[in-house]
């Protein structure tokens, strides 16, 4: 994720198994209806034109792919793009809350890892609040920096939905610089999600000596795993940093 680029976008656990089967003596919260929630566990593959992230250019045609697990409103995921120089790896996890049915709030954590020398490790809390058609976060980090000094940083970010439409503003505080805007589109077709944006980076985040304006095509592919019954209650609207990002 570091501005520091040459070269010209945050949605799990390692052993689904275990979950999926817990073994005695693990509580189970039980909702009004008497019914325990149960876990929903999610694959999903993708590819994006431009890999951004916050508005910081990471790779040129990059595929990826991740795994969540969901239950009763907490989440956990993993998640992994190709950046060139090895693979960017996220881990996830939080609590969402549904207040009403218009307003969920979100507490969880990311790491994300590189398994080259693309990037240093990313640690950060994760704030997010989502509201009719608008959403927002408050994420602080600390980045680790290669083997000079720890930079701590924080991101602001809100995005308003519509129709399949959306824009997101977001920028960057503390030892962090930038700020970037998006615009898009969002649908569905033959089982796939598509979307296209156009993406406008500031001089910090774009890596070049000016602001920088990119096209931007993906698409993913959301495999159903393990989902809930009939039964069980799904009022939690699970919402984390890296599938709104």
């Amino acid at each position: 994720m570091t501005t520091n680029r040459t070269n010209g976008f945050v949605a799990t656990v390692a052993t689904a198994a275990a979950i999926c089967a817990p073994g005695p003596g693990v509580a189970q919260e039980v909702d009004a209806q008497g019914s325990a929630p149960r876990v929903e566990l999610t694959a999903n593959a993708g590819w994006y034109s431009e890999y951004f992230f916050r508005g910081i250019p990471q790779k040129t045609s990059s595929a990826n792919a991740g795994l969540d697990v969901e239950f009763g409103g907490l989440y956990f995921g993993t998640w992994a793009a190709d950046v060139g120089d090895g693979a960017e790896v996220d881990v996830f996890g939080g609590y969402s809350l549904s207040l009403t049915d218009q307003l969920t709030l979100t507490a969880g954590g990311t790491g994300y890892f590189y398994t080259g020398d693309f990037d240093d490790t990313y640690l950060e809390a994760n704030l997010l609040a989502a509201f009719r058609a608008f959403e927002g976060e408050f994420s602080r980090g600390r980045y680790e920096n290669f083997d000079e000094e720890d930079q701590d940083y924080g991101f602001l970010r809100i995005t308003g939905k519509q129709s399949g439409g959306f824009a997101t503003f977001g920028t960057f505080i503390q030892d962090f610089d930038g700020s970037y805007f998006e615009l898009g589109y969002e649908f569905e077709a033959g089982g796939f999600d598509l979307a296209i944006s156009w993406l406008w980076s500031d001089e910090h985040l774009s890596g070049l000596d000016g602001s920088d304006n990119t096209l931007i095509l993906g698409v993913v592919k959301t495999f159903d795993i393990v989902t809930p019954g009939p039964d069980t209650d799904s009022s939690v609207t699970v919402v984390s940093p890296r599938s709104t990002s």
